[in-house]
């Protein structure tokens, strides 16, 4: 039960109707504007509660209707890293991944799977190399794995921590830094792709 989706299959298959659904709350949805301006939906899980594909789903919903009401072009999904439940509930619908990879070893293995899924589920996905001045040959190689579908490397930047204790993006923050300006050309080329 502590890693139930919600999907309420056991209980339609059950032979004895020994199972039955019931609601409970896990967490709350939190709607806030960051100090950029950006409308944002989040997630806040219960001390010991697990994600699941469907909080990710109500969050999504949530989302699409303010976007829509606000007339967003764009409605950015971060997911968690992996290619579990919430994983594939954040990427279903969508009209690009961004797979965000760093040179390492287990990195690629996980940027691999999660580029099958996206596949699988008919999601064209782009790769981002993180902090690739921390292996460079391994992040070559991750380069060569992804082409053509690379859109950019960003360099390690502790500036990045600053801004998530912060809470002020990067660009924001230090708009002038090289892990700024990488972003902002790995961005363009995401535009590109989705126009």
């Amino acid at each position: 039960p502590d890693s139930c989706e919600g999907l309420g299959t056991c209980a339609v298959v059950c032979p004895r109707g020994a199972i039955s659904m019931r609601e409970r709350v896990i967490g709350r949805m939190i709607v806030a504007r960051s100090g950029a301006g950006l409308l944002t939906v989040t997630g806040d899980l219960n001390v010991g509660e697990g994600n699941s594909g469907r909080l990710v789903y109500e969050i999504k919903a949530k989302a699409r209707e303010l976007a829509t009401r606000e007339g967003a072009e764009y409605l950015v999904v971060d997911s968690a890293p992996g290619i579990g439940c919430p994983v594939i509930s954040s990427i279903s619908g969508a009209d690009l991944v961004l797979v965000v990879a760093e040179p390492t070893p287990q990195s690629l293995a996980g940027a691999k799977r999660l580029v099958e899924v996206a596949e699988c589920l008919g999601v064209d996905w782009r790769v981002l190399v993180n902090k690739w001045d921390i292996n460079p040959g391994f992040a070559s190689r991750i380069e060569e794995e992804f082409s053509p579908r690379v859109v950019g490397s960003v360099p390690y930047d502790f500036r990045v921590v600053v801004s998530y204790s912060k809470m002020v993006p990067l660009l924001l923050l230090s708009p002038e830094s090289e892990a700024s300006r990488r972003l902002r050309e790995a961005f363009s080329r995401l535009l590109e792709v989705l126009r």
